[in-house]
């Protein structure tokens, strides 16, 4: 059954770097786009085979570990009995950072795409009010960790998550990739150093 692994959290906190990285891994198969299928209605609707067929296969290789990366399965509450249903062993990694600095990132992240036009003291202000209709601008509400920790803690044990702070992973990306391939039970390997955009915003 796969996925094997979901980066589960958090938004702008550094989730694709770690997804890329274990994409280079020659045992695992990562999609390089995010899954979003426990989260949207449209694409749960075509069922298990469909998102199996959104994995494909290494060319040539045997892959151990299958994986994807969406950030907002953090955000949902009825994501981690879906997630239990279709894989009760499997695991979870979550990327926290500084809630100041992710929140402040979440906005300008929206902002820039066009998806938030208020001000940044608007949004926080009025964030309460703001998520009865849409969710996303919940960028206060995505930093309280230990709430989406906590659902997930009702389906899954703590064994099966790996937590990782991205303030450690810049400064120590080596050791803490090594950490997550431990987690996982996969062979380390040596990779290159990623370019963080997300530390700059």
């Amino acid at each position: 059954v796969y996925p094997d692994f979901i980066i589960v959290g958090g938004m702008r906190s550094g989730s694709s770097s770690v997804r890329d990285f274990l994409s280079k891994h020659k045992d695992t198969t990562v999609l390089n786009h995010e899954g979003n299928y426990f989260n949207v209605i449209e694409n749960y609707q075509k069922g298990k085979e469909w998102y199996k067929k959104q994995f494909t296969k290494k060319g040539g290789t045997d892959v151990t570990f299958w994986g994807e990366k969406t950030v907002d399965y953090s955000l949902f509450p009825d994501i981690p009995q879906k997630i239990y249903k279709f894989n009760p062993g499997v695991k979870l990694i979550w990327i926290f950072r500084n809630p100041t600095d992710r929140t402040y990132s979440n906005y300008l992240h929206e902002f820039r795409i066009g998806n938030e036009r208020f001000s940044f003291k608007y949004a926080l202000k009025n964030e309460d009010k703001r998520i009865i209709t849409n969710p996303y601008y919940g960028y206060k509400k995505r930093s309280i960790y230990h709430e989406q920790v906590e659902r997930f803690l009702d389906y899954f044990t703590l064994d099966q998550m790996h937590f990782i702070v991205f303030e450690e992973m810049i400064k120590n990306w080596v050791s803490e990739m090594n950490a997550l391939l431990e987690f996982l039970e996969l062979e380390r390997f040596v990779d290159e150093r990623p370019v963080f955009v997300n530390k700059t915003v």
